[in-house]
């Protein structure tokens, strides 16, 4: 394919809010993620909380 081939004609692009909107009705809590929710994923991964075992039990 032809680098022609891939190109979007003009106008057909998504204004920035109508792609966030697009985005988010893709994303299960219905909104953008914040840093906060990357820190708080990371705090659960590292506590004892995430040890799961072979077998998908809680590990306790």
């Amino acid at each position: 394919m032809r680098l022609k081939d891939k190109a979007v004609e003009h106008g057909n692009m998504p204004s920035e809010n109508e792609a966030v909107e697009l985005l988010t009705t893709q994303i299960s809590s219905g909104r953008m993620g914040v840093p906060r929710d990357i820190a708080d994923g990371v705090v659960f991964l590292v506590s004892d909380e995430s040890c799961v075992d072979e077998w998908g039990r809680t590990c306790y």
